[in-house]
């Protein structure tokens, strides 16, 4: 099965914190900041995908990869899908993804049934460069399209160039290996 998501960024969670809280189904490993629901998002998707073919991507904005000290719970939820080698893959979009705002956005690729090449890895794609805005109509707001696949023929393929790499990600954990 296969999920495609692109939860709320910044939004609380305050008035589902009771039931967030008391909930029994297992779906949440740990609880975000309480100002920032985007992984109780992921982690109920998650929990939907099939243990044996779950295939899911996720819009998320920087925040997911990088708030949270040691320890905290958006720590622990990074840690625990790294742990479970669930995310496949990182791809950094362009930054006019979205209208009147320049935030950067990730697509997280997880797949719950890697294949055997790519246990134990994570792609790191550098997409920000390939998409141009496509001039506005009247009746329309400017919109991006892809310039040229060749970061979608690296995910694919999983043929590795070192410039398509963005950053280093802390919270990788060993046995993982960053693919260069």
């Amino acid at each position: 099965n296969i999920a495609v998501a692109n939860p709320p960024y910044g939004v609380d969670w305050k008035g589902f914190e009771k039931d967030v809280k008391s909930d029994e189904t297992g779906r949440f490993h740990a609880l975000p900041s309480i100002s920032d629901g985007q992984f109780l998002f992921t982690q109920h998707i998650l929990s939907k995908l099939d243990n044996d073919n779950g295939f899911g991507v996720i819009v998320h904005n920087g925040s997911t990869l990088f708030s949270g000290d040691a320890g905290s719970g958006e720590s622990n939820i990074r840690k625990y899908f790294f742990d479970n080698d669930w995310v496949e893959a990182l791809i950094q979009m362009p930054q006019d993804e979205f209208f009147n705002t320049g935030i950067y956005t990730y697509l997280w690729v997880f797949n719950k049934n890697k294949p055997a090449n790519r246990k134990d890895k994570v792609i790191l794609i550098d997409g920000s460069n390939h998409w141009e805005l496509l001039k506005k109509s009247k009746d329309m707001s400017s919109s991006l399209y892809i310039k040229n696949t060749s970061f979608l023929q690296l995910y694919m393929s999983f043929i590795i160039i070192s410039s398509y790499i963005i950053f280093f990600l802390i919270f990788l954990i060993p046995p993982f290996s960053i693919v260069l």
